[in-house]
């Protein structure tokens, strides 16, 4: 159960493919060698795109062909139990991750950083909570105490807070 999974010597082979919903033919396989570091629970795909992290890299695909669209910096560092990784969430034409140390909202079509917090945040024994509702990223920032805050999804100014028991 708490197996780590760290820098190591050993050969990891991993892979993100599409396959047709109709028929399980496989439309495209990539197998590059930063997928021995993918990020656990970090895929995610919409609007023609596919997203993933590495320990160095946010990536865009093509969901049609595979092909990289885009590569961003967004290093994730540590190791990674089995109950904790980096979120990310699609929405719209934004890409969301959130890390130990920090928050960042990249632009899909071509990577570009929108906005960025350094300040990170993860659950008990679990990924970070990040949402978006209505335009807003929300999230719980555990280490400043129990309330929530939102920041606007596409220019990260502060929106709105409040506290848990509110």
């Amino acid at each position: 159960y708490w197996e780590i999974v760290g820098e190591s010597d050993r050969e990891i082979i991993k892979s993100i493919a599409a396959y047709r919903a109709d028929n399980g033919e496989v439309l495209w396989k990539q197998s590059e060698p930063e997928m021995a570091s993918l990020v656990p629970l970090s895929l995610c795909a919409g609007g023609g795109k596919v997203f993933y992290l590495d320990r160095e890299n946010l990536h865009c695909l093509s969901a049609e062909t595979g092909k990289r669209q885009w590569s961003v910096p967004f290093p994730t560092e540590g190791s990674f139990l089995r109950n904790y990784a980096p979120t990310v969430v699609l929405h719209e034409d934004a890409i969301l991750c959130l890390a130990t140390d920090r928050l960042a909202a990249f632009a899909t079509g071509d990577g570009r950083l929108l906005w960025k917090k350094d300040q990170g945040y993860l659950g008990f024994g679990s990924p970070g909570d990040l949402f978006v509702v209505n335009g807003l990223v929300w999230t719980f920032p555990g280490k400043a105490g129990i309330r929530y805050a939102a920041k606007d999804r596409v220019m990260g100014a502060k929106g709105q807070e409040f506290a848990a028991f509110d």
